[in-house]
């Protein structure tokens, strides 16, 4: 019996992406922002709903958030989330930032302690596609970073909220988003300054003169990583809805047999998971019966990063939630093209608990 995989990428065939293919063969220009890295920082700017000087396309996502926190210059320690996904504390220990590790509310969002909040610099992450909630940030807030990783859908036409104090986000491409590209992601930020020296990083420091005038990387985009993007977006409409019809399936098919989905379908922006919530037992019933007929689940973020080796010596608050939704959630097989025969299979996996 095959297995049915948690998640299995869907990219833009040739034929989707043949122009522009020819485009960069016409132009000879691969990389060092060719012009379809170029035409996808207004592209992506337009559905963030923000000015294309502030968006600069990277690499990949997790480099983006690793530049973000080294061209912050905001000096300090972080706190983070301990329910994400590794990238994120990875990302500031590369950055050689002071961190520690917060716990989640009830909607997996980051708890900062009040005592704590006044001057503090925050990494909040939107946990599988949710929505930004920079308006619930004080003002006091020294600086935001937020990982929006799979959030694609969701941050459209994105409310800065207009806040004093810096913020940038972060966007991934990545094969298993809901807007893929293979790899490569965004920075965003509304203070400009932030923008340049972001800029620059990711072109080894270099400024206009090819000096290098502050420590950088290569972490440019390329223009093949370009073509997919872009590709993929001339399709976004139409896999939007596809997105959104299996979401709508995966939702009746959950409650039935008494599961929450993490993202209610009434919030209508598209999301590459299929997070159920339920006890400890029933979940780990649930993936026992899952494993027996060949059909995969995934914890996604693990048991949570603090318990995670390169991590041990973080400092942490205590993390009640976040140890509580590590036993009482799981990643169940969701794509964009699956078939009938796996859906099927999965019901009738759900009757056998």
């Amino acid at each position: 019996m095959e297995q049915i995989p948690v998640f299995r990428p869907l990219l833009p065939d040739f034929t989707r992406l043949s122009s522009y293919i020819s485009r960069i063969d016409s132009s000879k220009q691969y990389t060092n922002r060719g012009p379809l890295v170029l035409a996808l920082e207004e592209r992506i700017a337009e559905h963030l709903g923000v000015d294309k000087s502030n968006v600069v396309m990277c690499a990949n996502a997790t480099l983006g958030l690793e530049g973000a926190y080294e061209t912050s210059e905001l000096d300090g320690s972080w706190f983070c989330p301990a329910w994400t996904f590794a990238a994120t504390p990875s990302s500031l220990f590369r950055a050689r930032k002071e961190f520690v590790f917060c716990d989640v509310d009830s909607d997996w969002r980051i708890q900062v302690p009040v005592e704590n909040m006044k001057e503090s610099l925050i990494v909040d992450v939107l946990p599988f596609g949710s929505s930004s909630r920079i308006q619930d940030f004080s003002p006091l807030v020294k600086g935001l970073v937020i990982d929006a990783a799979a959030s694609f859908d969701s941050i459209q036409n994105f409310e800065t909220g207009n806040r004093s104090f810096p913020v940038s986000m972060v966007g991934s491409f990545h094969a298993t988003k809901s807007l893929p590209g293979a790899e490569g992601g965004f920075f965003w930020s509304n203070d400009i300054e932030w923008v340049s020296r972001f800029r620059k990083w990711i072109s080894f420091g270099f400024d206009e003169n090819r000096n290098a005038i502050q420590a950088g990387t290569n972490a440019k985009m390329h223009e093949y990583s370009a073509a997919i993007i872009h590709s993929s977006l001339d399709s976004w409409a139409s896999d939007k809805e596809e997105w959104l019809d299996l979401k709508d399936w995966a939702f009746k098919l959950s409650s039935q047999y008494g599961f929450e989905l993490f993202s209610e379908p009434d919030h209508h922006f598209a999301t590459p998971y299929w997070i159920v919530k339920g006890s400890s037992e029933k979940i780990e019933s649930l993936k026992k019966i899952f494993a027996k007929n060949n059909i995969q689940t995934r914890n996604w973020w693990g048991e949570g990063c603090q318990n995670m080796p390169a991590f041990k010596e973080v400092r942490k608050f205590d993390l009640i939630n976040t140890e509580k939704i590590a036993k009482q959630s799981t990643g169940l097989p969701f794509f964009r093209g699956m078939s009938e025969e796996f859906k099927i299979r999965i019901s009738d996996t759900f009757t056998k608990l």
